[in-house]
């Protein structure tokens, strides 16, 4: 049957252009610009969500809340800031249902193509959902669909790129697609306020609508090298970018480490074959996803994961109802704030991935955590009595911006890892193995926006940054005991030390 099936590809003809169609270059655009139109669409609601739901507990038009003369009202902020939490959470439940579903699908699909291409058609019914929203439930259902179109977003993009570098600039690739993420779920929400305090409730999701039609357009043109003829994409036998060495991970016993788990990369060309890797792997596939999910790289990315979704919900969450109550902000300059974290994130992202493939994650995410608990914790301290206002606020939430921005992108090369030298030689894993990392982040995102919701008119912004902060900064120590190449276990601090 599968011999059938090959041949039948083999008979298919070449596509037009399928050179570029298939290239790193397009690939890496298709999913970077993937990556930052769901989060533009995700985060251009953030300082669009208090006007809205102030809307609609006046029976008013949101339109009618922007432009210059336009302030927010208060009116009902007890129940706008829970709802504002309901509405994050249920993107979060919606993704972490729908990040392993759009992972298993991936793996078992011929086209993985098909799926982000319904995942796109899902973003346009939740934009078009948005944009006449009259009532809360209708917000709610948006939000859904908003929440699975991401996780196939999310999940397949990644995969994409996993499919197409080798292991030893995965790092630098991941993290360049990672920015991308990173600058659309920041920039979107100075575009939304700005959108909608010059030109009204409609702008911000009209230009959501032009993103997602060039994104569906990218999506339809691109042409995956996974199970397509290996004779489209044969390239000169002249050492061509295009012809990427095959990478397989082999844990092999290392005598200079003393640690106890070592990681060798072998680099083997497309036809190689590793027979080590295969025999050392088969009997893995049985119960291969219970042994990645305890394994201790994993686990340190789960945790990185979990808390990154966590603090980022309940910024999303509470951030605007606190410039809106506490500085009268409107919705534009609420926007502008955000881009305090836009700036550092060009920067971080990529020299992130750089510094993982050079130096490993150990030491990058335990201090960038570091960096990001105190900053979180400061945050709560502005206010509209202290000097300089909000100025203090913006420059500690760019510090957080930064840091947190150089903490997430080594956790998919970690699992990645991980994945790679537990699953067998021909296993196709790779979009269970993000979904995992995807599910944690989830999780911390619903848990997130909801304690923040509910608690920010019973215990105030200052303590819930100093609950928050607290959270990130308890995660430090194992991150810099199991993240990494070295794991550093009790058995090798009492060999140490003892």
């Amino acid at each position: 049957m599968a011999a059938d099936e090959n041949a039948a590809l083999r008979g298919r003809p070449k596509p037009i252009l399928v050179k570029y169609r298939s290239s790193n270059i397009y690939v890496l655009l298709t999913a970077s610009f993937s990556m930052f139109t769901g989060m533009v669409i995700y985060s251009i609601i953030i300082p669009l969500t208090p006007f809205m739901l102030d809307a609609m507990h006046q029976r008013t038009s949101a339109d009618k809340l922007s432009g210059e003369s336009a302030n927010y009202s208060n009116q009902g902020s007890e129940f706008a800031s829970r709802e504002a939490g309901i509405l994050f959470a249920l993107y979060s439940i919606a993704c972490g249902i729908g990040s392993p579903l759009f992972g298993y699908i991936g793996d078992k699909m011929t086209r993985r193509k098909i799926p982000m291409l319904l995942g796109i058609l899902t973003l346009f019914g939740s934009t078009f959902i948005f944009l006449f929203a009259t009532q809360f439930w209708m917000l709610v259902l948006a939000r859904l669909l908003q929440g699975l179109s991401d996780a196939c977003v999310w999940t397949l993009s990644l995969v994409l790129v996993s499919d197409t570098f080798p292991e030893s600039v995965i790092g630098t690739q991941t993290s360049r697609v990672l920015m991308f993420h990173l600058i659309g779920s920041s920039s979107g929400a100075p575009i939304g306020g700005t959108l909608y305090h010059t030109m009204g409730y409609k702008a911000p999701f009209i230009f959501c609508i032009i993103l997602a039609g060039v994104d569906f357009i990218l999506r339809l043109v691109l042409i995956e090298r996974r199970n397509n003829p290996k004779q489209w994409f044969e390239a000169p036998s002249t050492g061509s970018a295009t012809e990427e060495p095959r990478i397989t991970t082999t844990p092999i016993a290392n005598p200079k480490n003393n640690l106890g788990i070592e990681e060798i990369i072998s680099i083997s060309s497309h036809n190689g074959d590793d027979r080590s890797a295969q025999t050392d792997a088969q009997p893995l596939r049985t119960d291969c996803m219970m042994r990645v999910l305890l394994h201790p790289r994993v686990i340190s990315a789960i945790l990185i994961s979990f808390v990154h979704g966590y603090y980022t919900g309940v910024i999303e969450t509470i951030l605007p109802m606190h410039l809106a109550n506490e500085f009268r902000y409107n919705s534009a300059e609420i926007g502008v704030i955000y881009l305090a974290q836009v700036l550092p994130s060009f920067i971080a992202t990529p020299f992130s991935g750089y510094l993982y493939d050079k130096y490993g994650s150990k030491h990058l995410c335990s201090s960038m955590l570091l960096i990001a608990g105190v900053a979180m914790a400061l945050m709560g301290i502005p206010s509209s009595n202290t000097p300089g206002r909000a100025i203090p606020l913006i420059v500690l939430t760019a510090i957080f911006g930064l840091s947190s921005s150089m903490v997430f992108p080594p956790v998919y090369p970690e699992v990645s890892c991980a994945m790679k030298t537990l699953a067998g030689k021909d296993d196709d894993t790779s979009g269970r193995s993000y979904s995992i990392v995807n599910v944690a982040y989830c999780i911390g995102n619903l848990i997130g926006p909801l304690f923040a919701g509910y608690l920010l008119n019973v215990i105030g912004f200052f303590w819930i940054c100093i609950t928050v902060a607290s959270m990130i900064l308890i995660i430090v120590p194992p991150v810099l005991l199991y993240s990494g190449e070295k794991i550093i276990t009790l058995s090798y601090i009492s060999k140490k030390f003892g």
